[in-house]
């Protein structure tokens, strides 16, 4: 251990302008990558919140027999992926409007003469264990099934923002994880590109130790080390402006989309996520190195640089 972290504090002092370079250079691969978990973390959160949103509305007619209501009821209730369902009647509909409106209701809603022409209504929650996309396709079969009913006056789940949102949650999904594959192709190439420069630049210190009869894994583990802490020490760097960039973002979209309320769900990469990236910028840092030092750390380097 002693051997190698001489050689990393050495490597430092003699390159370290090309050992800043490639910090910095693999910093923004991560901070890249800490952008696109950030996006799928909320995209899975808003997908589960929009999940247990999900809900049909059963609009009743007017003069439905309460006998037909209440076997409709019962019948809901029997299906094995429905998980609660209730009854909201004329008043109750009245007194979630009022609350929901706030000051901007009228006032003469609230007048003991006026007529409430809200119906009553069945709300449907399905259970919660089902996926956001299977609760569409059950909604929509229940939908259809409870429109044939002659109780029911009109259907509704949200039917075309439900669609909408949910085919532009599977393209950013599908976008989210090829940007993730791009980026880890991205930070390989360029972390292995830096370690060749500087690994090329310690041609001479890799034919030395061979020449003394070094090993290959004597010769190699200092560098694989060395890759290591290099994407260690770009993780830390790639945290500190990725978490206040981030920070910064979410708290924009906050306060300029305040009118909507899944939005305050938002929230920068969580520690998981800036774990993954760490351990992501230190394996980036280690394959980098041992594909380098590995091409180099022949055995024969130096008879094999004075042939070329």
């Amino acid at each position: 251990m002693k051997i190698i972290m001489q050689h990393c504090f050495r490597s430092w002092r003699h390159h370290f302008s090309l050992q800043v370079a490639t910090v910095l250079v693999l910093s923004m691969v991560l901070v890249l990558l800490s952008f696109v978990l950030g996006m799928k973390q909320n995209l899975s959160l808003l997908n589960s919140i929009w999940g247990d949103n999900l809900e049909l509305t059963i609009y009743l007619k007017e003069k439905s027999e309460p006998g037909a209501v209440t076997q409709m009821v019962r019948d809901l209730e029997a299906k094995k992926e429905i998980g609660e369902v209730s009854v909201v009647n004329k008043e109750l509909a009245l007194r979630r409007f009022i609350s929901r409106m706030g000051s901007l209701a009228p006032d003469f809603v609230r007048s003991t003469e006026f007529e409430n022409p809200l119906p009553t209504s069945i709300e449907v929650k399905l259970k919660a264990d089902n996926t956001p996309k299977a609760k569409v396709e059950m909604l929509k079969g229940l939908a259809q099934e409870m429109i044939k009913n002659t109780a029911v006056e009109d259907v509704s789940y949200g039917q075309g923002w439900i669609e909408n949102w949910a085919g532009f949650l599977t393209s950013v999904q599908v976008f989210s994880g090829a940007a993730v594959a791009l980026t880890v192709l991205l930070g390989l190439f360029v972390i292995g590109n830096s370690i060749r420069v500087s690994l090329s630049q310690r041609r001479e210190e890799i034919e030395i130790m061979e020449l003394v009869g070094a090993t290959s894994r004597w010769i190699r583990t200092p560098f694989i080390v060395e890759g290591a802490f290099l994407g260690l020490f770009a993780s830390a760097v790639s945290f500190g402006v990725g978490s206040t960039v981030q920070t910064i973002a979410v708290d924009y979209l906050k306060g300029s989309l305040s009118f909507w309320s899944v939005f305050q769900e938002l929230h920068p990469l969580n520690i998981v996520g800036w774990g993954i990236v760490s351990a992501i910028g230190m394996t980036f840092g280690a394959i980098g190195a041992y594909v380098c030092v590995r091409n180099l750390n022949s055995g024969w380097a130096a008879a094999e640089r004075g042939r070329g």
